[in-house]
């Protein structure tokens, strides 16, 4: 009875341990990647090949087929889609950060000139022309970012694959 229970149970965490290692991600044809190497530039676009010892890539922009060594490979992530709320956080954080730039450039080049609230405020005071500008920042930002959307990246770990196939040459002598 101890035995049959510790067999089952054995059997259970094997199959767990094998299902939990059959859900890691690995790379495949379709995929759409973004590729680091020491061999040249980050490569983004769709897999196309992947061999034992290298990937093949159709690369965005450029449309060419590129091939990656596994051995050369620094990092790989794959896409996950693009998301609306990222982008509209990504927004948000250009948004206010280019408005905030830009209000306090004019705020720190012409907020001391007499003629200020007339000029770009309404009867605002510098202040609140930095703060109006860092508001609209903040509402259209995001409006944009969530209608471009971002891409969603997760980091993989690709290693090479050793071949169980022997290369090699042979030499003979005879006397």
């Amino acid at each position: 009875m101890r035995v049959s229970n510790l067999v089952v149970g054995s059997a259970i965490a094997i199959c767990a341990i094998s299902a939990d290692s059959a859900g890691q991600a690995t790379l495949r044809e379709g995929m759409k990647v973004r590729i680091t190497s020491t061999s040249g530039p980050r490569v983004t676009g769709v897999v196309q090949q992947v061999t034992p010892d290298s990937v093949f890539v159709f690369t965005d922009g450029v449309g060419a087929r590129y091939g990656i060594a596994r051995s050369k490979i620094t990092a790989t992530q794959i896409s996950e889609g693009k998301s609306m709320s990222r982008g509209a956080l990504k927004g948000l954080a250009w948004g206010t950060g280019v408005m905030g730039a830009i209000g306090g450039l004019i705020v720190v080049t012409v907020g001391k000139d007499d003629e200020f609230e007339r000029k770009y405020g309404d009867g605002d005071s510098p202040g609140e022309f930095f703060v109006n500008g860092v508001v609209a920042g903040a509402m259209f930002g995001p409006l944009i970012g969530a209608f471009v959307k971002s891409e969603n990246w997760t980091d993989l770990s690709v290693q090479p694959v050793v071949g169980t196939h022997a290369v090699g040459m042979r030499v003979a002598f005879s006397f």
